[in-house]
């Protein structure tokens, strides 16, 4: 069975430098292997518009979101990631560019094991890691916020572990052999919380990513 591309994975290239133009409006984006952008995210929002004018140097128009804010980040996600790179997770429901197989098919399923709510699917209703229950959750600490995710990932990862075992027809490259959980961090001021981890296939390939609610 094909599965179509809803998540994907990009590869993230950080900047060496920047500078703003005079009217504040536009980035001059200094750095290396500015190849295949696909976007620019500075402080968190995707700019409008960009120009790659070489491999080491963009043009990008600052989100409405971000103006007068001093510039704290600015990341460069690539077209696609190799295995090991720094990547980014990005939704593309609708969208996408046709069908998704080997490492990126099974980090897809992860993560949309991962978010998914146990009981929602009436196939396999005790399936799902339910990341998702999260959002909207009070925690009166961060420690209590990166425990419940450590826990939706750890029970994703038992899951797939489980089910791959039984799928004989399933190439090593789908199946789970392992998760890492790089990082969780939870910031109570911003209500935002941010995980890396790393999937690692039973063909030995290994990609990182990062999941943010």
């Amino acid at each position: 069975m094909l599965d179509f591309r809803a998540i994907s994975y990009q590869g993230i290239t950080a900047p060496t430098s920047y500078r703003l133009n005079a009217g504040a409006s536009f980035l001059d984006i200094r750095g290396a292997s500015f190849i295949d952008v696909a976007n620019v995210l500075i402080n968190g929002y995707r700019s409008p518009n960009f120009i790659v004018e070489s491999t080491s140097r963009i043009f990008a128009e600052i989100p409405s979101a971000a103006r007068g804010e001093p510039v704290t980040d600015i990341q460069v996600l690539l077209l696609s990631a190799a295995a090991g790179q720094e990547s980014a997770v990005v939704l593309d429901v609708g969208g996408g560019d046709g069908y998704v197989s080997g490492t990126a098919k099974l980090l897809q399923t992860f993560i949309k094991v991962l978010l998914t709510t146990p009981g929602s699917d009436l196939f396999n209703p005790t399936l799902g890691g339910g990341l998702r229950s999260v959002i909207g959750t009070a925690f009166n600490s961060a420690v209590t916020a990166e425990s419940r995710v450590r826990a939706a990932i750890s029970n994703t990862e038992n899951q797939l572990q489980f089910l791959h075992s039984g799928a004989s027809r399933l190439p090593a490259s789908e199946k789970l052999r392992s998760v890492s959980v790089l990082s969780v961090e939870f910031s109570i001021d911003d209500s935002a919380l941010y995980a890396r981890i790393a999937v690692t296939s039973q063909d030995g390939n290994r990609v990182s990513s990062g999941v943010t609610l």
